[in-house]
This record gives structure tokens, sequence and C-alpha cells, in this order.
């Protein structure tokens, strides 16, 4: 009789356990097939100023929109993927002078749909978003001497060292002896030797202005006000 109980007992046990899978499966099929599409298949992000730039790749034909989620999924756009080969990236701009983005850190989570209600799973991708706190923190590149030659209306610049690795040089703007306007860009391994500058109206402003790229992949460039060298 003992060893009769045990079985028994083992079948009830087992017949218990299919009849729990049985309804486990059951509310899985109630709810019907889910189907995903493809997500992303890889995406770079550009930093830039109070904007950022989204550059995707997706092959899946079925996907037709992005849903663009940051914020902890508080804030979002919608997006159509345009026709496009397989192989070829996207890109999108996010942010204008009507919807800026606040400078920060966020990681996007990139969801592609299909026109039939199905999804893809998360693509997540980190990007960083510069403004005026950062503005703020950069300073004009410091200038050891400026030494002025009025007999041949020359300017000497002796540089100091470069402020940081963001550094892209230096813009100078002055008026030459034919009162023309001239624009010039220095870049940082320029600036190491001494810049001269020469046919220069001196009685007229030169000023300079310090150039930054807050990464070095970044859409947009952030200068420093202008002073006046003399």
């Amino acid at each position: 009789m003992k060893y009769i109980f045990c079985i028994l007992f083992i079948l009830m046990s087992f017949l218990q356990a299919c009849s729990d899978m049985t309804e486990s499966m059951d509310e899985y099929l109630s709810k019907g097939e889910i189907i995903y599409i493809a997500k992303v298949d890889s995406a770079k992000t550009y930093s830039g100023n109070n904007r950022f730039m989204l550059s995707y790749w997706i092959s899946d034909p079925r996907a037709k929109q992005l849903y663009i989620y940051w914020n902890q999924k508080v804030d979002s756009i919608i997006v159509d993927i345009p026709e496009h080969n397989a192989n070829d990236s996207i890109i999108l701009l996010l942010g204008d002078s009507n919807n800026k983005f606040a400078e920060g850190d966020y990681t996007l989570q990139i969801v592609s749909h299909d026109n039939k209600g199905n999804k893809s799973i998360n693509y997540e991708i980190p990007v960083n978003v510069y403004g005026e706190a950062f503005l703020n923190s950069l300073r004009n590149k410091f200038i050891k001497s400026a030494d002025i030659n009025k007999n041949n209306n020359s300017v000497s610049i002796t540089w100091g060292a470069i402020n940081s690795s963001k550094e892209l040089g230096v813009i100078i703007d002055y008026t030459d002896l034919s009162g023309s306007s001239v624009n010039i860009f220095k870049n940082s391994q320029e600036l190491k030797s001494k810049t001269v500058l020469n046919d220069v109206n001196l009685d007229l402003p030169l000023v300079y202005k310090t150039a930054y790229k807050p990464e070095e992949t970044a859409i947009d460039t952030f200068y420093t006000s202008p002073i006046n060298i003399y």
C-alpha cells in the first residue's frame, strides 16, 4: 500500500504541474502572437549647441517610423523613416531655435514601428548636449605680447599655451589700410609661433575670439566673446 500511495501522490503532483503550465500558456496565447520588427542596426550621435545629430542605419523594410524617447521616456518624438537603401545611413537633426534641448547628458531609447502596430525592442545610445554653461566656462586664449610697429603698420602677436584639448584656435578681425575687413583663422598649432599681421589700420580695432569644440565630432563650434588686442 505504501508504494501505491507514493505512485498516486507523484501522479497527482505531475497532473497539477501540467494544469498550471497549461493555464500559463493559455494566458500567453490569449494575448495573441507578439510580432517584433527589427530595431535599428546601428546608430551614432553627435553633440551640439542645444541640439544634436543622430545618424542611424536600419535595414528592415517593414520599419516605417522611429519613436525616439529620452528623460526616462517622459519626452519623445516620432519621425518617419524615408525610403532608402539598406546600407544607407539616415541623418536626423534634433533641436532648433524653437525647440532647444536643455544642456545635459541623455540616453536615447529608439524604437522602430511598422504600419501595423508592431514595434522593435529598444535600441539605447547616449548623447551629450552643450549650451550656456559650457560657453560660460570658455576663456579667450592668453596673449603674452602684442608688438605694434607704426612704421610699417604691422602687429606681431605672441600667444600663450593652449587652454584645453577642446580649443581649436582663434579668429582675428581687423581692417587693412585699404578699408577692407580682414578675417583670419589660426589653428592651435599655428599659434605656437608668432602671428604677424601686416597692412593693419592701427586706428581701428583689432580683435580676436577663441573657438572651441566640446567633442571632436560635435556639429557646433563655440566662440568666446571678442576682445581687443590693443
